[in-house]
């Protein structure tokens, strides 16, 4: 992966987040559209100290260069994303990949589309793609109406297009994957559904124990 790891368009990817050492061991994927918060070259070191990040070695962590860059203050979806993991560490799953369908960071992700993103985008597909084929989750947590029909349409067409109104969980097995699908963790559309957050994140977390096991 290293050739798709370097910078493009003034910065890092973000690939994944992860406490785990060992990211292409993951078992439960987390996955959105794609990431909003840029990591600008000038703000790491070199792409040495970027890797050691990824893989949460020699005292270095990509959420450490996020802390930073955010000065401690982290968007309301990673808040959300940080929910979903402490939940699924509660009921025994340790090892948590948060990615995107798309690792090339835009403030929304309709921006992906303009003509300037092109090469960011294209390698932010890349990178998504190799990672799926070559790490091969068992659980693939899948948020937001776009992830879902991304997913669906370049990957996995036998998921529905969507879900019914007014639903807010689905777990669904294809070909030996287990899949979960939710509204988006993402403001704005988050905010529509707020309240049931707790609920569905509990029957999420405890759906994947079981399958997992």
């Amino acid at each position: 992966m290293r050739p798709l790891l370097t910078p493009v368009l003034g910065g890092y990817l973000r690939p994944w987040m992860t406490s785990s050492r060992a990211p292409e061991t993951c078992k439960v994927w987390v996955v959105g559209a794609n990431p909003a918060k840029p990591f600008p070259i000038e703000k790491i070191k070199s792409f040495d100290v970027y890797l050691d990040a990824l893989f949460n070695r020699n005292g270095r962590s990509l959420r450490a260069i996020y802390d930073d860059i955010t000065a401690g203050k982290p968007s309301p979806t990673r808040r959300n994303l940080d929910s979903v993991r402490v939940a699924l560490k509660s009921v025994g799953i340790q090892d948590v990949l948060e990615t995107n369908l798309n690792s090339y960071p835009t403030r929304m992700s309709s921006d992906l589309s303009a003509p300037v993103n092109r090469e960011g985008r294209d390698r932010g597909e890349a990178i998504f793609k190799h990672l799926l084929e070559s790490v091969r989750p068992e659980v693939v947590w899948l948020h937001g109406a776009g992830t879902l029909r991304k997913f669906r349409s370049r990957f996995e067409p036998r998921l529905p297009r969507k879900l019914a109104d007014g639903e807010k969980l689905m777990c669904k097995e294809v070909s030996g994957r287990f899949y979960v699908l939710t509204p988006s963790l993402a403001p704005p559309a988050f905010n529509r559904w707020v309240r049931d957050f707790d609920d569905v994140r509990g029957r999420a977390c405890q759906a994947i124990a079981s399958r997992l096991g």
